[in-house]
Formats: C-alpha cells, structure tokens, sequence
C-alpha cells in the first residue's frame, strides 16, 4: 500500500511502482491514494489527491475536520486489508498521522517513509518520535542519513533523487528541438516560469510573477517567457495565465517539461522540488514565495528560536549551506526586486559562473553510483519483503 498527498510524491509513487514491479518477478498488487501517475501504474485511488494537496497553516486549519476524515478512512483501509507493507510518501502532516494509526491497530505491518519530513528544517524532535511508527526511511538528499542518525530518528538510507535520472548528462538537443517547436530563436531568452503545483500557492504567487514578468519584458526585449504548469492545476493555470498582458507559452509538466529546461535559459520558481531539478538540468534559478498571511507571522516568530531552522529556504542552498539560488520569501513579495534578481543573472557573466559552480558542486553531491534512485529505493524496499516473507515462512 502506498500514500502520496501531492503531486510531487504521486510522481515519485508512480516511478516507485514501477520499478517494484520490475523487480518482482511474481508481481505486486496495489493501492492506497495517488493521482495519475501512480494510477498509470495500477493504483486505484482511495479519492483524488486534491483534496488532500494542501500547504500553509492556514489552508491545513480551514480544512482540519476533512483532513482527518481522511486520514482515518485511510488507515482503517490499510488496518482492513492488512498490506504486506505500507509506504508513506512525502506530506508528512497526512501519512505520517495515518502511518501512526496504522502502527498503533495493525503493529505487524512494516512502514516505510519515501521522502521524510524536513527535520533539518524545523521540529527535529519528530525524528525521534517517528523512531515509534516507520521502520526505515528511504532518504532523497545526501545530508538526511547523518540528521536522522544525530537525531536518534529510524535508520535512513540515501537511495538518492528521481530527478537526477531525468535531468543530469541530458541531451542538449532535446532544448533545440524545443525552440524549433515554439518558433523561438537562438538569440531569444527563454524565461522559464514555474508557479507551484498547488492552486493555493499559485493564487499568492500570480499577480507577483505577472508583475514581474511586465518589468523584465520592458529591460529585456529579447525575452520569451514560458510558463510551466503542473498536471494537477493546469485548468486553473491557463485561466491564470490567459488574462496576462505579457504574450508567453504554456507547457504542460512531465510532456515537455526536460526539453524546456534544456532550452531555458533562466528560470522563476516557486520553492519546492523544482528549485533541484532545476539545478541538476543547470538552469540559473530565482526563487520567490509568498505564504499566507497566518503562516508567514508563526514563521517569522519562530525564527531563531532553535524550533525552526529557516537560514535556506531552496533545497539547493540547504544541500550546499551557502547562498547559490537568490531567494525571494515574504509575505508581500517585491516585484522589481525579483526581476533585478533575474536580470542579474541574465546579464552578469560573473554571478552566472558562480552559479554554474554551484550547481556542478550540488550535482555531484546528488550523485548516486551502481543503480538509479528509484531502482535503489525499490530495492531497499524488496528486501523488507522478502525479510518479512522469511519471518513468516519460519513461524509457520
């Protein structure tokens, strides 16, 4: 059984199946929650991960009492059918409370945590605590193994990030056949522009980015922006998007979304996973993020306090513990601070070679040898299965 609260660990879910069953020659049965990717990949979804996908306090305290109905049908689904093993998947303020209902009603089944929470970010005491309910944690950042170990959290193996399969030593020619499919010429600069993949973010974010890009067309004519938009949202994206006064190209994740990022040549994101893939295809990066009102004030109360641990906000300045991505994160967001931060990294030869350092040192941090990221979290996963398949058949 698996469980994803977002796109990005339905992404991650769908490539997991898939190689489990490339390594199970008898084969695995499926289910639990996912979107399409996992669906692609045989799961029938408990409902549709929408209306779990949320972010911000606020939006998770407007919609506590659904969140725990679902919660419960989840984990009383799982307790029912009692799954060989159970996978969380990323959204730690969902599976992990269904992980620990499951652990506490059915202790037999064994779970694993594919992508834990961000305990080197804020709360380190949950790695501890999370020692009571996941039996291993399949890690996707190289530093994650040394904080769980520190913080006496379950063992965590770095299997290494789905994206560096994807994205690294790609071929550049997949970005020229872009430009030819788009009529955008060598000498025009793609401006790639990624607002989240949930809907809530995307609302903060849109006047911010469309302010922004009005500012940029003006100092750059050469300029042709490209707006990415995520599976999930894109209706609510191209509505968005449609009533900018900026003429500009919509593409659709995971269809065209590697040939974009190798013909982009910089990019304005939301921050999120997309801030690393970036980085692994070498596109210089802006980051820029606006919380809700009620979180950014708890964020900015908490800073400092040693509960949380906010000096990086993009995974790629977290991974090297220095300042590579510029990062723009307040609750009002300052459109001409951001596109002087674009242009910089446009027209500024120096400040592109530190990035493009940056991003060979992130990359090779990121590296993993032997087999890919998700054959190798497949395969730590098949060994708790046949460890557990041992056990069983001794009993008997």
């Amino acid at each position: 059984m698996l469980v994803a609260g977002e796109p990005s660990g339905d992404y991650l879910g769908g490539r997991l199946m898939s190689a489990l069953q490339e390594d199970s020659p008898q084969g695995i049965s499926f289910y639990g929650v996912g979107g399409g990717f996992m669906a692609a990949q045989g799961l029938n979804s408990l409902f549709s991960i929408q209306e779990i996908s949320v972010n911000g306090l606020q939006e998770v305290i407007t919609r506590i009492p659904h969140l725990l109905r679902h919660i419960k049908q989840v984990a009383d689904f799982a307790i029912e059918k009692k799954p060989d093993l159970l996978v969380i998947i990323d959204s730690p303020d969902f599976t992990h409370r269904v992980a620990r209902r499951v652990r506490r009603l059915a202790p037999e089944i064994p779970i694993v945590n594919y992508v834990p929470p961000t305990v080197w970010l804020w709360r380190k005491g949950r790695a501890r605590r999370m020692r009571k309910y996941v039996d291993l944690i399949l890690s996707l950042l190289p530093f994650e193994p040394r904080v769980f170990e520190q913080e006496k959290g379950p063992p965590c193996i770095y299997t290494g990030h789905p994206a560096v399969e994807v994205y690294m030593n790609g071929d550049q020619e997949r970005g020229r056949g872009f430009r030819q499919k788009y009529n955008i010429s060598d000498n025009e600069t793609i401006l790639l522009l990624a607002p989240g993949s949930r809907y809530n973010e995307i609302q903060r974010l849109n006047s911010v980015f469309e302010r922004t890009l009005s500012l940029l067309s003006q100092r750059y004519p050469r300029l042709r922006p490209v707006v990415l938009a995520t599976v999930s949202v894109e209706p609510q994206v191209r509505d968005l998007v449609s009533r900018w006064s900026v003429p500009h190209v919509l593409v659709i994740e995971n269809s065209e979304q590697v040939d974009l990022f190798r013909a982009s040549n910089v990019a304005l994101a939301a921050s999120g996973t997309i801030s690393l893939e970036l980085a692994l295809a070498n596109v210089p990066t802006v980051i820029a993020y606006t919380a809700g009102v009620l979180t950014g004030v708890i964020v900015h109360s908490l800073h400092g306090t040693g509960f949380l641990n906010l000096e990086y906000a993009s995974l790629v300045n977290i991974a090297l513990q220095r300042k590579i991505v510029p990062e723009h994160l307040a609750i009002r967001l300052n459109p001409k601070k951001i596109s002087q931060s674009v242009l910089k990294l446009l027209t500024d030869d120096n400040k592109r070679n530190v990035v493009f350092q940056g991003f060979a040192d992130f990359q090779k941090l990121m590296s993993v040898t032997g087999s890919s990221p998700t054959q190798k979290a497949a395969g730590e996963i098949m060994g708790l299965l046949r460890e557990k398949s041992k056990r069983t058949d001794l009993s008997v």
